[in-house]
Parts: structure tokens; C-alpha cells; sequence
């Protein structure tokens, strides 16, 4: 959309609710349209706008956008400055909830920011503290001490997980390709290993830019995974509850904690890697590939059947908020069980001009089939309106390679070709 600058006060009567001031500067038309809206659908009582006649005026003028929804509305919020609420106001996730901080409004890291400056500048800069006075460093001690304790509690986490689940008897063992992989995308890999990519070009369909989707599993074989899951999670609840450690009931279902190692790394080895760099150069790079992943089950249920605890005795979600992942590239295999409802919407990448711009809207409904997509990609899952949509995702990431000399910020707004300018490039090291 066009930009344009404006300032906008929107005043809502609503049980006694204060007045909420919205403060764009030049913010796109679908920002403000998106951001506004989400104010404005939720309200009765009296709304007042300078700029715009009505709301029926504003809802015709973004009807096309709107639909949305107020998901894409809270990230918009990151072209926003608007006032902080109390922290006893802030609203925690719901049951679309990812792992990202529980807080649904745009706010500075103050945490954060400090920890980055410090870390570069005692990268750089001999005696830097030294520069710094008494208080300020006792300060940064703190907030490493902070992180430091966060770290040793999650790896106190993780060590428990494992124990918990190490009697657990995976009856998947190691399998040949040929039985579990679709017998279409099977065709496409070479003997000696690697892929043909004039044979993958014939099943590869291009979803939207940079979403790419193909048949990988056999639907028997998802079955079986599946049956699998669910004994994993029987078996891991009655020790939990045996125990009263809950550290391995944590959702989503790890493969690694499965013993389905060996999935993951066929996976990465004979799909993700050969795949993404024929088609997905940029997020992969040119040096070594894609070299980590992580492998999990999700399931996402209609309302009528969150009380039956389907994830470790929490109530499964019934949808997934937009969200980009930790990956430079994911792979997201539909597992099946009937269901209605549970759209993948893919939208642009971060850091681009299509970012809040949905590009495809995908039902995943044949067992096996898989999107490949870039990590930095925002997606969301629809909500399941009856039954339960189960998945299989795997994220992946170029630690020796694209994460070897780039920022998280350059990252995550991929600035491609990663700028020599980067602080953690070669011009400033």
C-alpha cells in the first residue's frame, strides 16, 4: 500500500476504558488498516476518528485485508509506538500460543538490547569495562547472571527429559528409505546419494515464493508414527505421574526423545539439505548447508476435544498465532486424522515489504504430504473446527555456515547478501 504520515486518536467508550492513542508515522496503508481494525471490532459504545468519516468507511477501505485477522494485527504492531500498558495488564497468550515471550504489545527490549551491547563491545574493545563505572557494571553482571541462570535451569530441564524418557522402547527403528518414504519422491534421490533434480522439478510445486510443497511420507508410515506418538505419551505420563516429574510433558512430542533420531537425520540428510539448496539458495548459503535440526509432533484440536489433555495434559491448541521460526528452513509434513478447519496461511518473510501480506493459504489434508518453507517466512495455523490436525515439523539451521557470521538482527530481517558492515562480518572484525 501507499504510505502516508498521520497521527490518529481513537477514542472508545467502553466500561469505563481509557482513551488509546495510536501514533503512525508513516506506516503502510495495511499496517494502520490491520492495527486499527483490531481496536475497533471487539468495541461498542462511541468511536470518534479525525481522517475518516466511519468505520464502515475504514472497513470497506480494507475489506480485502482485513481478513487477516487480528493475528497479523499484533505484528503489525512492530511498526507501531503507542503507550505502554501496566504489566498487570498485558495479556498472556491463548491457547494459539508459540514460544516467544507471553506479551501481545510492541515494547523496547531493555533486557535485551543492554546484554547485545555489552557482549559486542567486550568482543571489540580491550579493558572495555574498565571505561565503565562501579554501578553500571555490577548492573551488567546481573543481567548476564540472569541469563546464565536460565541457561542451567533449561539444561537442568533437558537432562531430566532425557532420563525421564530413556526406557521408552521406540518399536520405529532405524528404516530404509524405501520404507517410509513416498515412493514419487523416493524416484528423485540417486543411488549414491544426493538428488535429481530434473525428476524432484516433475513433483515440486511452488506454493508461493519461497513455500514449496511435495509427497515425502508414505501415509503408512504416518499412521505408524502416529501410533507411536501415542504410546510414547502414555508411557512417559505414567512415569511422569509415577515420579511427579513432569519434565518430559512438555508439548510438542520430540523426536529425539523418541529415539526417532535416525528420522531426523534422513530427513535433513536425503530431503531438507538437497532441496533447499536447489531452490532455497538464500536461506541456506554456500558454505557447508544446512548442518542442525530439530524434529517434533503437533497436534492442534477443535474445542470439544481440548479437555481430553491429547499433549502431555495440556489441552491441545486449537490454532497457532503468525510466528516465524528459529530455522533457516522448516519442514512441516501433514500426519493426518480427519479434521475441518486448520488452514496453513503463509505469509512474506520478515524484514520484507511482504511481511504482513498473506501469499497462500494451504489445507494440509493427504497424510505425507510436506511444505518446505523458509523459517523467516510468518505462517499461521487457522483454527481446527472439528476433529484433530496432527503434524510432523522439523526446523533446521546453518550453524557452520549463515549463522557463522551474522548478527541475529541482520538474520532475521535477511538482509541477503549478509552485509560486510554486520557487526559480526569481516569489517568490523
Amino acid at each position: 500500500g501507499c504510505e502516508w504520515s498521520a497521527c490518529v486518536t481513537v477514542e472508545i467508550s467502553m466500561d469505563a476504558r481509557a482513551r488509546i492513542d495510536l501514533r503512525l508515522s508513516r506506516v503502510s496503508s495495511l499496517a494502520f488498516c490491520l492495527c486499527l481494525s483490531s481496536f475497533l471490532l471487539p468495541c461498542s459504545g462511541t468511536t470518534k476518528f479525525s481522517g475518516m468519516q466511519t468505520a464502515k468507511d475504514l472497513f470497506s477501505w480494507g475489506r480485502g485485508i482485513i481478513s487477516a485477522g487480528q493475528n497479523a494485527a499484533s505484528v503489525a504492531a512492530n511498526s507501531l509506538r503507542w503507550e505502554e500498558p501496566d504489566s498487570s495488564e498485558t495479556n498472556p497468550l491463548d491457547d494459539g500460543s508459540i514460544n516467544e515471550k507471553e506479551i501481545h504489545v510492541a515494547r523496547k527490549a531493555k533486557e535485551l538490547s543492554p546484554i547485545l551491547h555489552a557482549s559486542f563491545g567486550l568482543d571489540h574493545y580491550p579493558n572495555y569495562l574498565l571505561r565503565w563505572d562501579m554501578a553500571s557494571i555490577e548492573e551488567l553482571e546481573g543481567r548476564l547472571e540472569k541469563q546464565l541462570e536460565l541457561v542451567r535451569k533449561q539444561k537442568e530441564t533437558a537432562r531430566r527429559r532425557l532420563e525421564a524418557t530413556a526406557s521408552f522402547n521406540q518399536e520405529l527403528s532405524t528404516m530404509e528409505l524405501d520404507q517410509f518414504l513416498d515412493p514419487r519422491f523416493l524416484d528423485c534421490l540417486k543411488p549414491g546419494g544426493g538428488i535429481r533434480p530434473s525428476r524432484l522439478k516433475n513433483i515440486l510445486e511452488e506454493e508461493c515464493d519461497g513455500a514449496f510443497s511435495f509427497p515425502l511420507l508414505r501415509p503408512d508410515f504416518c499412521q505408524r508414527l502416529l501410533e507411536s506418538a501415542e504410546k510414547y505419551q502414555q508411557g512417559v505420563e505414567h512415569q511422569a505421574l509415577e515420579s511427579m516429574d513432569y519434565a518430559a510433558r512438555e508439548r510438542p512430542l520430540v523426536l529425539d526423545l523418541m529415539k526417532l533420531d535416525w528420522l531426523n537425520d534422513a530427513l535433513l540428510e536425503h530431503v531438507i539439505n538437497p532441496i533447499a539448496q536447489l531452490v532455497m539458495e538464500e536461506e541456506v548459503g554456500d558454505e557447508g548447508g544446512l548442518d542442525w535440526r530439530h524434529g517434533y509432533i503437533v497436534s492442534y484440536a477443535a474445542p470439544e476435544l481440548q479437555g481430553n489433555g491429547t499433549e502431555f495434559g495440556k489441552p491441545p491448541r486449537s490454532k497457532l498465532v503468525a510466528h516465524s521460526d528459529d530455522a533457516e528452513v522448516t519442514l512441516n509434513v501433514c500426519l493426518g486424522r480427519d479434521y475441518s478447519g486448520g488452514e496453513l496461511v503463509v505469509y512474506g518473510r520478515r524484514g520484507t515489504d511482504q511481511e504482513l501480506v498473506p501469499q497462500t493459504t494451504i489445507q494440509p489434508r493427504k497424510p505425507g504430504m510436506a511444505l518446505l518453507h523458509s523459517g523467516r517466512q510468518l505462517h499461521e495455523v487457522l483454527p481446527v473446527e472439528k476433529g484433530q490436525r496432527f503434524g510432523l515439523i522439523v526446523w533446521t539451521r546453518s550453524l557452520r555456515g549463515v549463522r557463522d557470521g551474522v548478527c541475529p538482527c541482520c538474520w532475521m530481517n535477511g538482509r541477503h547478501p549478509y552485509p560486510a558492515h554486520c557487526i559480526c562480518g569481516p569489517a568490523w572484525n
